[in-house]
């Protein structure tokens, strides 16, 4: 019996023969390179129909262990010479999109080892949209890292030894994922080890810092040694929630930790909307959410209709964030340079040749500050100088950068611009605020100007504000 009749059968759409036959052949082939190549293309038919029938929900994930694992023990009963084969690679790509729910999944991965990628495996993915996407290998080995940070407390020493090369080799290969740096936060908070799992996490906070579940976890991160910024981070988490489904587990924590702080209202506005998104969807009440419903405060608060929102804690929590990571901060004074108004920003000098894009979106209130208005912006060294928080300052200058003059205006004759002369500086007045004064004529004035390059790139002051002084 050779391979070509088991290749035949599977063309034939008869995997189950093929597989038959395969099995029946083996001891008898087993040097066959070819032959194990056909054997294990005869498990992938069966194992890619379980695959298929997980993803489209026809099968149950807690149905999937049962059905997959017997077909992942035969290959790896026979795979090892396929590394680096299609086959193989195709056979890591259905584990990595089962990971989540296979109990195996971590035993597999570690048999197929890290030597196990093709040359292929190892580039990015080009998908038909034209978006370039992570290799198998960077998503196969995040997956491994996850799922390790999920099921650490049931795992054997020696899956969490080989773990701690995955990991290493995992951020060699992409440093900068910051998955990786999430889940590797979620494994040191497993261990006890608070420090490692703050500092594993505040990059992606910075890059995440809107979304609710980097805020949950470090909230989870404090709770033992600072139960108080907890708190504020568990606010800020469902705050930025967008969903009730995103809500449904951390409303109950958030329904426990402010019914122990007395903060009845708070919690009890919690427990009706965990209670209203598990009734309206058929879901089982949890035993605790139940005792909540049950409790005498939360009857009180009902009865009384005295349930209410948090208030909002955003700068609380970004000043959490920001004292968490103060051996990074470099805090700089900046100017306001120009809005743009297309992009939604404000771009802020902090030196004549450098300068920081401030989106609106993140700080709604510089949308309205004026140019030259002078800030003092803090950032991470860490998050590539994008601030974290911006404040406006007393002082009305920066030296080199921000200044007030006091001089004599002159616009210029036939043209619609002017220029100030004050102690050897010519301070360039723009159209917008040289209109209204006459050609030809010598005002007394005081600006206030910023330094910045013009179209042709010399570097001048510029005015933003004038008033005059006789």
């Amino acid at each position: 019996m050779s391979s070509k009749e088991i290749f035949a059968l599977r063309r034939q759409n008869q995997s189950a023969q093929a597989l038959a036959m395969a099995r029946r052949e083996y001891p008898s082939n087993n040097n066959d390179i070819w032959f194990i190549r056909a054997y294990a293309w005869c498990i992938f038919d069966h194992v890619k129909k379980i695959v298929t029938d997980y993803e489209s929900n026809r099968m149950s994930p807690s149905f999937l262990s049962s059905q997959i694992s017997p077909y992942m023990q035969e290959f790896s009963q026979i795979g090892l010479p396929l590394k680096g084969d299609g086959c193989f690679s195709q056979m890591l790509n259905l584990a990595n999109k089962v990971a989540k729910d296979w109990d195996e999944f971590l035993y597999f991965a570690k048999w197929a080892g890290l030597d196990c990628f093709s040359d292929e495996d190892k580039k990015p993915y080009i998908a038909e949209s034209g978006d370039q996407l992570d290799s198998l290998q960077v998503r196969y080995l995040r997956a491994v890292v996850r799922e390790v940070s999920a099921r650490q407390n049931k795992l054997p020493v020696e899956i969490l030894k080989w773990a701690e090369e995955v990991i290493k080799v995992a951020h060699d290969i992409n440093p900068n994922d910051q998955w990786l740096y999430y889940y590797q936060s979620k494994i040191y908070l497993n261990n006890g080890n608070v420090d490692l799992a703050i500092s594993s996490l505040i990059p992606v906070i910075y890059r995440q810092v809107k979304a609710y579940w980097v805020w949950g976890l470090l909230a989870s991160i404090l709770e033992k040694t600072d139960p108080e910024n907890s708190l504020i981070c568990y606010i800020y988490a469902g705050q930025l929630a967008r969903s009730e489904q995103e809500l449904a587990k951390l409303r109950i924590t958030l329904a426990k930790k402010l019914s122990e702080k007395g903060r009845y209202a708070e919690a009890g506005l919690h427990v009706c909307k965990a209670l209203e998104y598990r009734q309206s969807n058929n879901f089982k009440i949890p035993d605790d959410l139940n005792q909540f419903q049950n409790s005498s405060w939360y009857q009180d608060v009902l009865k009384n209709d005295k349930m209410q929102k948090s208030p909002n804690v955003k700068d609380q929590a970004l000043e959490i964030l920001i004292n968490l990571d103060k051996d990074n901060i470099v805090n700089v004074k900046g100017v306001i340079e120009h809005h743009n108004k297309i992009k939604e920003m404000a771009y802020v000098l902090i030196g004549t040749d450098e300068g920081v894009s401030v989106f609106y979106g993140k700080f709604p209130h510089v949308k309205n500050m004026e140019v030259g208005t002078v800030l003092e912006i803090s950032y991470s060294k860490i998050n590539h100088k994008k601030p974290v928080s911006i404040r406006v300052v007393s002082e009305k200058e920066v030296e080199g950068l921000c200044q007030i003059f006091s001089g004599v205006l002159n616009k210029v004759s036939d043209k619609n611009f002017a220029f100030i002369k004050s102690d050897g500086e010519s301070i360039f007045v723009p159209p917008t605020l040289a209109e209204g004064y006459q050609h030809n004529v010598a005002y007394q004035v005081q600006c206030k100007a910023i330094k910045s390059r013009n179209k042709q790139g010399k570097l001048g002051w510029r005015a933003v504000e004038i008033a005059n002084l006789e």
